[in-house]
């Protein structure tokens, strides 16, 4: 691997458990809304985020980490401090939405999160390149070796400090990473370096997008 001078984190929630949404939610949204019936990923979201109503199971929140995740939606969850270390100047960069209870409150000290700027977490020798999925537009790409990797310069553009990366992970510029740092946030969650590159290290072209063209909008 060549070039590697500037290093993202990857955020990701440390608990292997989603929070549980409604049931009426999942009824409306599961699985036609939520997932491209072709490749089986999570719809692309090109607008604003959809308040999401999470199962409280009568008023006791079962999340307390400053980052969690939702199965099937391509966004996290984050707590406000974590929001917070991200930066105001950050807000640009992020769409955020409402988490609210059964009875349509929100959800304090919460809030949801997506990076706008989606980039491809390249792998070295044996990575797969299915290409683009035809409804959805989503590329289907397996890095290699799994929950490795890194991001090429020339994806994205110079200076962006938070990026969406997998499907709504995190990946932060040095300075948000030492602000999560400073405040005492590391802890409750993964955080993995992602180098940034020049050259792939795959064997396939630089501009591999991460979406491209389809039907779905």
């Amino acid at each position: 691997m060549g070039g590697a001078r500037v290093i993202y984190y990857r955020l990701t929630a440390k608990s292997n458990d989603s929070i549980d949404m409604t049931d009426d939610w999942y009824g409306i949204n599961y699985p036609p809304r939520l997932y491209c019936a072709l490749c089986g990923e999570a719809h692309p979201v090109n607008g604003p985020l959809e308040r999401l109503p999470m199962d409280t199971h009568g008023g006791q929140i079962g999340f307390q980490l400053p980052l969690e995740h939702i199965s099937g939606v391509n966004y996290e969850v984050v707590r406000d401090d974590l929001l917070e270390a991200f930066g105001p100047e950050c807000r640009e960069y992020l769409r955020l939405g409402e988490l609210t209870d059964e009875n349509d409150r929100r959800v304090p000290q919460y809030q949801t999160a997506m990076a706008r700027i989606a980039v491809l977490v390249r792998g070295g020798p044996g990575s797969g390149d299915l290409g683009l999925c035809a409804e959805c537009g989503r590329r289907i790409y397996f890095p290699m070796p799994p929950g490795e990797g890194y991001l090429l310069r020339a994806n994205f553009p110079h200076g962006v400090p938070i990026l969406r990366v997998q499907v709504g992970n995190f990946a932060v510029n040095q300075t948000i990473h030492d602000r999560i740092v400073s405040a005492g946030l590391a802890e409750g969650m993964i955080i993995h370096p992602l180098p940034v590159l020049d050259v792939p290290d795959d064997g396939f072209a630089v501009d591999l997008a991460f979406y491209g063209e389809c039907r779905r909008r």
